[in-house]
């Protein structure tokens, strides 16, 4: 498939429209955002799909829908097909991060664009409660497999997992980019928009600082969480004294760096500067990659 957008420079264009009108457009597409989002939130809980208003667990083949990915009905067959049916990587990665961070913000998804020197555009990994989704772009993905049957077009590839056991490899199928994606891809590549495609998937109103996450953390008792954080004391706000005292709270409450100094700076008044890191989860083992 040609890119129909490598010629539009999109730095440009996007310099031409009035900033009150860029601000209008988010505002609009961040509010409509957080309307679909919590229709979606209501129908998990209710077992339904906000986009079809089926039950998650129904699998019609005459009516394919992204809810497939996470019905317990729906075989390897049914999500071929549905990966056949022109949905798209952007639209499908943002349905994924959608249902992922309906459980908890953030600690469920990981995921980079990177540079051409390591042949990879894009990697990520999605969990929801049984499942996990892996998607891979390379740059001989995108720009198509010569002489291959079925990956000559741009593709990517995807292996998607269910109580560990592998429902879908990434060799199993050549997944089509679809128009949508190509434009994402190219204002990526200019610059033009963010390489953060958890966020410009709308997922916006799910920003979470850094420091309010972990103060509703508990510390990690085995190696298989999620995530794990890195916090950063200022030295100047401390003394030795004050170090103890964050170990013992630490300790005697079974809680975070951040949860003690936070305790202290309440209880004490003590005014303990912090900052906090979080390390997501890694993408795919290459064990995995089968």
């Amino acid at each position: 498939m040609p890119n129909r957008y490598k010629n539009i420079d999109f730095v440009k264009t996007f310099a031409s429209i009035p900033p009150d009108i860029i601000d209008l457009m988010q505002k609009r597409e961040e509010e409509q955002n957080a309307r679909d989002f919590a229709l979606l939130c209501e129908g998990l809980q209710h077992g339904m799909c906000y986009l079809c208003g089926k039950s998650i667990d129904e699998v019609d083949p005459q009516h394919p829908c992204l809810h497939w990915m996470i019905s317990n009905n729906a075989k390897k067959r049914d999500i071929l097909a549905l990966l056949n049916c022109s949905i798209g990587l952007v639209k499908l990665y943002t349905y994924l991060a959608w249902v992922a961070n309906s459980l908890t913000p953030l600690i469920n998804i990981n995921d980079k664009m990177s540079d051409t020197f390591d042949n990879r555009m894009f990697e990520g990994t999605i969990r929801y409660k049984e499942y996990e989704w892996s998607f891979s772009l390379g740059n001989s993905d995108f720009e198509g497999h010569k002489g291959s049957f079925d990956g000559e077009q741009s593709h990517y590839h995807m292996q998607i997992l269910k109580n560990g056991r592998i429902l879908l490899k990434f060799n199993d199928a050549h997944i089509k980019l679809q128009p949508d994606d190509l434009l994402y891809i190219e204002m990526v590549r200019q610059g033009a928009a963010k390489i953060d495609p958890l966020y410009s998937s709308g997922m916006n109103e799910l920003e979470v600082n850094s420091k309010e996450l972990s103060r509703h953390m508990t510390p990690a008792i085995n190696d298989n969480s999620y995530f794990r954080t890195r916090t950063y004391i200022d030295t100047r706000t401390v003394n030795e004294d004050i170090l103890n005292e964050i170990r013992d709270v630490m300790q005697a409450q079974n809680v975070t760096i951040a949860n003690a100094i936070e305790y202290l700076n309440q209880v004490k008044n003590y005014g303990i500067k912090y900052d906090v890191e979080i390390l997501t989860l890694e993408g795919c083992e290459k064990k995995h990659r089968k």
